[in-house]
């Protein structure tokens, strides 16, 4: 039985989230979904928070790979 059968509302697509600019456009599409009202605030501001940590988990992985490439370059100096 599907989503749909059992009464239960679909849950949309979420496009691929592997950098800061994917979080960005799906935050606005929460955003929009919610002034829309078709989210309760209290649900879009939980997938805000989540989106949130994955903004920050891809910029510490971003941060933390510079590093290294600068370490790498200052030992071979």
């Amino acid at each position: 039985m599907n989503e749909q059968e059992n009464g239960e509302t679909p849950t949309p697509r979420v496009g691929p989230l592997n950098t800061v600019r994917d979080v960005a456009k799906e935050l606005g599409r929460l955003y929009r979904a919610a002034r829309r009202g078709e989210l309760t605030p209290g649900n879009a501001a939980k997938l805000a928070y989540i989106l949130g940590h994955q903004r920050a988990a891809l910029e510490t992985g971003d941060l933390e790979r510079r590093v290294e490439e600068l370490e790498q370059i200052g030992g071979r100096r």
